[in-house]
């Protein structure tokens, strides 16, 4: 990383932290619309299947309820001698809501539910049909018969009593089924939102890291080169700038280096120089003065 970091230019190394915190965001982001799409197709379920059907169990509960306390009704009114057209259009009424019971069972049995679903229903639906069979059955007989139509009264609540605890028993079914549901989307969001926060903290502390990171790559190489710049500007040329990264800072540090070695190559040059122009003054000063003292012996 962090020669990766070094051969980056530096407005490239400006722009990783704001880019780290945006792709941050996108990928909170698309996790929250996955967090919302999944509630909402848990959601979905629970009312638009597993409610919906509790629902629709609820309704042929009470289509069967209604049409098997009317024929009680009816069968009381037979043994009591009341008005015959009465009691015969009070008993084909019935047949009403069986039929609307049957077409709401063939309705769930239609619909893109489960197999597994579809079979209790399957049940409900003969049993409904053995049901409105013995119904017929008991209102024919109540029109001429009445010892026929209170037998046949038994059979028809021994009917209502199977079809009754099998429309209970989906009842109790599908309100635990969605509870269950509930039960289930709720502890989905709660794993959801921890997970979520897991990814804030963790994004939030890459940013951190990285931030830290290129803070120190940027800072350490400017304080080491203005450190050693600082030595030169004194007048001491022995020292080497050092060349930490690729970048402007680094670019910067090469060309102080050429400086300072261009200037110590002069210095050298200069102190040579001088060393040799030194060394002319004494010799050709000896030089003078032996040529005065043969002269002084000669004379």
């Amino acid at each position: 990383m962090n020669a990766f970091i070094g051969k980056l230019k530096l407005s490239r190394k400006l722009l990783i932290a704001p880019a780290l915190a945006i792709l941050s965001l996108v990928v909170f982001g698309g996790l929250s619309f996955w967090v919302m799409t999944t509630q909402e197709h848990a959601l979905d379920t629970i009312v638009q299947e597993d409610y919906a059907l509790a629902q629709r169990v609820h309704e042929i509960a009470l289509d069967c309820s209604e049409a098997q306390t009317n024929f009680n009704k009816m069968i009381n009114w037979a043994r009591a001698n009341y008005n015959g057209a009465k009691v015969e259009a009070l008993g084909k009424d019935q047949f009403n809501h069986i039929d609307e019971a049957v077409n709401k069972v063939t309705q769930i049995l239609q619909s893109d539910i489960s197999d597994e679903l579809k079979q209790p229903f399957r049940e409900v639906l003969t049993e409904t049909q053995d049901f409105k069979k013995a119904a017929a059955t008991m209102v024919d007989l109540a029109s001429f018969d009445l010892n026929a139509a209170t037998m046949a009264m038994s059979t028809l609540e021994d009917k209502y009593t199977v079809l009754s605890s099998t429309v209970d028993n989906l009842i109790v079914k599908y309100n635990d089924l969605s509870q269950k549901s509930y039960e289930q989307a709720t502890s989905n969001y709660h794993s959801i939102v921890l997970i979520s926060f897991i990814v804030f903290a963790a994004c939030v502390l890459c940013i951190i890291v990285v931030a830290l990171k290129i803070n120190a790559t940027i800072l350490h190489p400017v304080k080491g080169t203005t450190d050693v710049i600082n030595v030169l500007a004194s007048g001491d040329f022995t020292k080497d700038v050092p060349i930490y990264s690729q970048d402007e800072i680094g670019e910067m540090g090469r060309d102080d280096h050429a400086l300072a070695r261009c200037v110590r190559e002069n210095l050298a040059v200069d102190k040579h120089n001088s060393e040799c122009d030194c060394s002319d003054q004494f010799q050709y000063r000896t030089d003078g003065c032996g040529c005065s003292r043969a002269d002084k012996s000669g004379e």
